[in-house]
């Protein structure tokens, strides 16, 4: 995916003097995002050094558009009011819980999704059925693991939105600043994740 979003990437910069500030955002939307939009649920808990690797090519699209050299990445989220990729894919994520919760998505689904059958309201309630690890990094960033802990992290007047479009709409402006990923945890040597 990377790849091939470098080198629309490349041709994009060759004509970037030409386009307006909209033309880059539309280009940039249709053209390189789109490869990170694309099927999230696989890929989205990859590694770090392949987030990084993501993110450079946002932070490339975010300098071309604004035209910005200077800006760090987070300045540059902020002033274009875009969202990082990994959060785009975790609202992602909660779009599909919120539809196999409502009956709204395929049956296969199950098998990624599989709901408890007695669901008690505790402190540390867990809607989803869920195994835990055998080792400290095997199985913590799959979907099955993680998606209890992000969909608890939803605000509740949020989760019981009516329809699907209101529960997207909602969802734009929320951002999961909790998420506890590895990718969203500092990592520091010999002590591991902060």
């Amino acid at each position: 995916m990377c790849k091939k979003a470098n080198q629309k990437l490349s041709a994009l910069n060759r004509v970037s003097a030409y386009l307006s500030p909209n033309q880059h955002k539309i280009i940039v939307n249709a053209y390189i995002k789109s490869f990170f939009n694309y099927c999230p649920l696989i890929w989205m808990f990859c590694n770090q050094k392949e987030m990084k690797k993501i993110n450079i090519i946002h932070e490339l699209c975010l300098r071309l558009t604004l035209n910005n050299f200077h800006d760090d990445f987070s300045t540059l989220l902020i002033l274009s009011g875009d969202t990082s990729i990994h959060q785009n894919c975790i609202k992602f994520l909660m779009i599909e819980i919120y539809k196999f919760l409502n009956g709204l998505s395929p049956d296969i689904m199950s098998r990624i999704f599989s709901t408890r059958q007695n669901v008690y309201n505790t402190r540390n309630f867990n809607i989803f059925e869920t195994s835990m690890p055998h080792s400290n990094r095997f199985g913590l960033n799959s979907i099955t693991y993680r998606s209890n802990q992000l969909w608890n992290l939803v605000p509740d007047n949020m989760k019981q939105s009516k329809t699907l479009a209101s529960f997207k709409q909602a969802l734009k402006s929320w951002k999961c600043l909790s998420c506890p990923c590895t990718l969203c945890k500092t990592y520091v040597p010999n002590l591991g994740y902060l």
